[in-house]
């Protein structure tokens, strides 16, 4: 089969006699790089579906396929691929074991693309289905069931928003549509002069680009364009055949397309110069994919092999996003946690204000009326549509805070009077009871967060409670005392498990891994104690810096086995929380209060004295949750 089957430029049929006998060889058609940086997919014809690192080494073969396999696309949490094959058939695997989970049916004939979307919750694919006639659909990724399909036309390529609220799709006969993830009619569309093949969502989601070239290939060119209108913002052109793939860079400040003439070029999108070409005809070049972190592509030609290029591109550095001038405080108050569906990030800086920044655009979306009281903790809920704020003893809900118009505040809580001597000092939700919890006074409060209503108080009389966060399912309850002592409670049995572990060292904070497998505690020592989901301590790592003191901020990434620490010293630290060693560290100079990774792990955000900082997530050895 020939993989410029995916180029269907006005009609299928017309290819025949187009495509040079040299290009008529089996090999990749898709690539796909998973997010947390780790591994590549691979698709091709003949039943090709591969996972392999990023060396090319073989790491997962998934078995007894037979059909060309078109397209391929990771879920945001790297664990499970879509695969669309030229039988109609759009495939979910479980990447870890190669398990098939599902098929997405609605399609009758070929898939030409599938996309995840950004937030994991949906599917779409163009792809061909003759009765009833559609072009488009998308489907439910947690059930497998239609959401929305239609005949848009002859759709080719397809990308998410990354709010996940939008899709895109080019048309072969020249066209790009805007939709709803409902679909529906266009929000946006506009004609381009030849038929549109690849399209792609730049990070910030205010463009989109394409590719498009005449039937003969005569004419093939770059374009971006403004997502909202469809304005054409710039052009770019050299490749001499049918361009096959276009992709912005992370960052969104580059842009890389393939093409059939067997060229790889990557674009300054700053200065509308082509930065590198990579050259490899008489092969043609079928799909590209950068790194999560920018610093490389790979592309697939039709040897099947993968390639795996750096094009001369700067590093990405830390982005001071917004400056506040602390007040009286010896140790900064800074707080900020990224939004676990958007690319929100809310920050204080100790004081009465709190303000939501995109993360993507730097911008201050909105700035919450000033609170009555010096903000110590907020948190996003986890859909990611309300924050909590909370200082002293009093706690407000805000839904929708990031848009000032229509920001609301739903909820005032207070924690009771003759409990006030301590401030509160953290904040978690429980999205599947619809409750949230304070640490304050050395207590834990747990309210309703819809009514408001006080559900419990957990006092240890003895000695204060200093952390406390649900598991991720919402059925253990984790906390840690000024002593040392961690308890486990099961809320589904009422079961509790205690440890004494730190020495009387505080434990200062507490968090689960994503999975809800173990939970990590930071203490006023210089180490982090890693536990069990029962309480079973699994080991500590030890200091990094002889200058480290008191561990102050954990986060644990999303996707993959590490943990970011900041601490008292300056210091933030990247451990492997599975082999327990430290990855990587870098000096801040300022105690660190605050950390959290961005959503796909890409990113991660922490304070230098009073000041918001953006930086590239730091390369990392740490092992592959994906083994051979």
């Amino acid at each position: 089969m020939n993989p410029l089957r995916l180029l269907p430029i006005l009609a299928l049929v017309l290819l025949i006699g187009l495509i040079p006998a040299a290009a008529q060889v089996d090999g990749i058609i898709a690539v796909a790089w998973s997010p947390d940086g780790r591994h590549i997919a691979v698709s091709g014809t003949n039943g090709l579906l591969q996972i392999r690192d990023p060396n090319n080494q073989l790491i997962r073969d998934f078995p007894d396929l037979t059909t060309d396999i078109m397209s391929v696309d990771w879920s945001p949490d790297s664990t499970q691929i879509v695969s669309g094959g030229d039988d109609g058939k759009v495939i979910v695997w479980d990447a870890y074991t190669a398990s098939y989970l599902g098929e997405l049916t609605g399609f009758d004939a070929y898939i030409r693309q599938v996309a995840w979307s950004p937030d994991g919750t949906r599917i779409a694919a163009t792809g061909t289905a003759l009765f009833p006639r559609r072009t488009l659909i998308v489907w439910s990724s947690l059930s497998h069931e239609q959401i929305a399909l239609q005949n848009v036309g002859d759709a080719f390529g397809v990308d998410w928003s990354p709010d996940s609220s939008k899709v895109v799709v080019g048309k072969v006969p020249g066209y790009v549509s805007v939709y709803t993830a409902g679909l529906g009619p266009p929000l946006v569309d506009f004609s381009v002069d030849f038929g549109v093949i690849p399209v792609a969502w730049s990070r910030d989601s205010s463009r989109i680009a394409l590719g498009a070239s005449k039937p003969d290939a005569t004419v093939n060119k770059v374009e971006v364009r403004d997502a909202n209108t469809g304005t054409l913002v710039a052009t770019y052109t050299g490749h001499t055949d049918y361009i096959t793939a276009i992709a912005f860079s992370p960052d969104g400040q580059y842009l890389a397309s393939a093409s059939v003439d067997g060229t790889l070029r990557v674009w300054s999108l700053a200065t509308g110069q082509q930065i590198a070409s990579y050259a490899r005809p008489p092969l043609l070049t079928t799909s590209i994919a950068w790194s999560p972190d920018g610093s490389q592509i790979a592309y697939a030609d039709d040897t099947g092999a993968v390639q795996v290029v750096s094009p001369p591109v700067p590093p990405r550095s830390p982005t001071q996003i917004a400056q506040f001038i602390q007040a009286d405080s010896v140790l900064p108050l800074f707080r900020l946690d990224w939004n676990p569906t958007h690319d929100l990030i809310a920050i204080s800086d100790g004081t009465a204000s709190v303000r939501i920044v995109d993360a993507n655009t730097q911008a201050v979306l909105n700035e919450l009326p000033a609170f009555p009281f010096a903000v110590t903790a907020l948190r996003w809920s986890d859909d990611g549509t309300r924050l909590a704020v909370a200082g002293e003893w009093s706690m407000q809900i805000w839904d929708r805070p990031w848009d000032s118009q229509s920001a609301a505040l739903s909820l005032s809580l207070q924690v009771p009077m003759q409990l006030t001597m301590l401030k509160i000092q953290s904040i978690d939700w429980n999205g599947s009871l619809n409750q949230i919890l304070v640490n304050a006074s050395a207590r834990v409060f747990i309210w309703d967060s819809l009514s408001g209503q006080l559900l419990r108080t957990i006092d240890p009389n003895d000695t204060p409670i200093e952390s406390a966060a649900w598991s991720p399912d919402g059925t253990k309850l984790a906390w840690g005392n000024a002593t040392g002592y961690v308890a486990v409670e099961n809320l589904m049995t009422m079961e509790i498990g205690t440890q004494d572990v730190f020495n009387y060292e505080a434990a200062l904070d507490l968090e689960w891994s994503p999975d809800g497998s173990q939970f990590a505690v930071g203490t006023s020592g210089k180490f982090v104690e890693f536990f069990s989901g029962s309480g079973r301590v699994l080991g500590t790592s030890g200091p990094a810096l002889e200058s480290a003191t008191q561990i102050l901020c954990l986060d644990w990434h999303p996707t993959a086995n590490l943990l970011a620490v900041g601490n008292a010293g300056g210091a933030i630290e990247i451990w492997d929380t599975e082999n327990r060693v430290l990855v990587t560290q870098w000096v801040i100079g300022t105690p660190v209060t605050s950390i959290a990774w961005s959503r796909d792990g890409q990113d991660i955000a922490y304070n230098v004295g009073n000041t918001l900082s953006v930086a590239p997530s730091p390369v990392v050895t740490a092992p592959s949750p994906i083994s051979p």
